[in-house]
């Protein structure tokens, strides 16, 4: 079982005296999440590694991010992003005339398939934010909706159907 010390301070030599002591890696405060995440993927090896079929991710990008393709973590965010944007068309044409709010969506999809590495999703979900920023005519803005909800579609398909084969 690895062993990763957290210091309250970055002070110089905190990460040796803690290797010295037996710990297997350190992580100072404040905590840097692609540090620490970063740190916990080179210790934490999963068991029964879930890929989702059909998907690809964007490797690098996970781990730019500090999430290890089909780490628990990975999976875990995985089974968040299919609860959360199963009703994405719902809940954006609902915002429709409130600007902040469907920006804010787009964001937060934008964003979480970028944290997985799906870029063409997360590239699309931007070009709808960015509609959304600059009061693109309605016609535009669901045309763009209508783009991002074939790609969202597919990917939380797969997520799903993933889902219900259970860990590998």
């Amino acid at each position: 079982l690895p062993v990763i010390a957290m210091t309250a301070n970055a002070m110089i030599g905190d990460r040796e005296k803690a290797l010295a002591a037996g710990m297997n890696d350190h992580v100072a405060k404040p905590i840097k999440l692609d540090q620490l995440f970063g740190t916990l993927a080179r210790w934490i090896r999963p068991v029964g590694v879930v890929r989702p079929a059909g998907l690809q991710f964007d490797e690098s990008a996970l781990r730019a991010g500090g999430v290890e393709p089909g780490s628990a973590l990975h999976n875990k965010l995985l089974s968040m992003i299919v609860e959360r944007e199963r009703n994405f068309g719902d809940r954006f044409r609902a915002a429709a005339g409130d600007c902040v709010t469907a920006t804010r969506l787009a964001h937060d999809l934008k964003s979480e398939a970028a944290t997985l590495g799906a870029l063409p999703l997360s590239n699309l979900a931007g070009e709808l934010e960015a509609a959304c920023v600059r009061g693109a005519p309605m016609q535009e803005v669901n045309a763009l909706l209508d783009v991002v909800l074939a790609a969202l579609a597919p990917f939380l398909q797969a997520l799903q159907g993933n889902e219900n084969q259970g860990p590998a």
